[in-house]
């Protein structure tokens, strides 16, 4: 697939956290298009997953996650 860098938003780096020692990062961008899922071809280990959402979903997501992110800061940095 070809997409210039200039069409995609960066949302987040996700470290997995199964294993400690572990350093792989997984990259969240954010790309807005019309066309269907199935057009999209990638290399092997490109792309995790592609799917259309729809932004009152995605904004639930982010919105659960921050809040979990905020009682976490809270549980270290009590006021």
């Amino acid at each position: 697939m070809e997409v210039e860098e200039r069409e995609l938003q960066y949302i987040a780096t996700v470290k997995s956290t199964k294993n400690p020692k572990n350093k792989k990062f997984g990259y969240v961008y954010l790309l807005k298009c019309n066309k269907k899922v199935n057009d999209y071809i990638f290399e092997d280990e490109e792309v995790s997953e592609v799917k259309y959402v729809y932004f009152e979903e995605l904004e639930h997501v982010f919105l659960y996650y921050f809040q979990l992110l905020h009682k976490y800061f809270e549980s270290i940095y009590p006021n």
